[in-house]
């Protein structure tokens, strides 16, 4: 699992299997994607009367 920022980033595969009851999981993490942009938003937590 992973955060909506990284999962496009994200490639996840298993190998083949090595004669144990576990398969090898190889997660890679792909730095040369573009970055994700959003929307510009804005908070005001202190508000005057």
């Amino acid at each position: 699992l992973t955060s909506p920022d990284l999962a496009y980033r994200t490639d996840i595969h298993t190998e083949t299997y090595w004669g144990s009851d576990h398969l090898p999981i190889i997660i890679q993490l792909n730095t040369n994607s573009p970055p994700l942009t959003s929307q510009n938003d804005h908070w005001k937590f202190n508000k005057r009367k």
